[in-house]
């Protein structure tokens, strides 16, 4: 009986041992991948880094919803979709989702009827730069572009990775 006890516990150290190392390669990964630096909007009202996503992702339960960090392919892409935002100038306490079209630098609002977005109202603005956008590209370079939830604007987009 002890022996089937000793190799019962065996397994179940192996499996822990096993689902550690797992849990530690994932984190690896998941760094590894991270993107890097920082670039902000014209008028500093908008910030992009993964610092200041992981800020929004911390009140993605309060906002009403989780976006992950679009990456762009050129670091004018970036600029040029940073200053459409400058050029919105929102304001208020209103949570107010934002998407943009990506060669053209068009952007699209939705500002959500109660602080907590729901799944329908966070669509409307993407979906307005697909309709949009639809003569020009089938509506396929709109990208969620940020978010503004409690005066504060929070950016869905990673600084640009590639060579310049």
């Amino acid at each position: 009986m002890a022996r089937v006890v000793k190799i019962a516990l065996f397994l179940v150290l192996g499996l822990v041992a096993l689902a550690v190392a797992l849990g530690e390669f994932a984190r690896y990964r998941i760094q590894q991948s991270a993107q890097r630096g920082e670039v902000i909007s014209p008028s500093g009202r908008l910030v992009c880094s993964e610092q200041a996503h992981m800020e929004y992702f911390r009140l993605t339960p309060l906002i009403g919803a989780n976006i992950g960090m679009s990456t762009l392919e050129s670091a004018e892409d970036v600029d040029r979709l940073l200053a459409a935002f400058d050029a919105l100038e929102l304001e208020g306490p209103e949570t107010i989702h934002v998407a943009a079209h990506i060669p053209t630098g068009n952007t699209y609002t939705y500002t959500c009827e109660e602080e907590r977005c729901t799944g329908g109202e966070w669509a409307r603005a993407w979906s307005e730069c697909g309709e949009s956008t639809l003569g020009v590209d089938l509506g396929q370079h709109c990208i969620d572009l940020a978010v503004r939830f409690r005066e504060q604007d929070y950016c869905l987009i990673a600084p640009f990775q590639g060579e310049q």
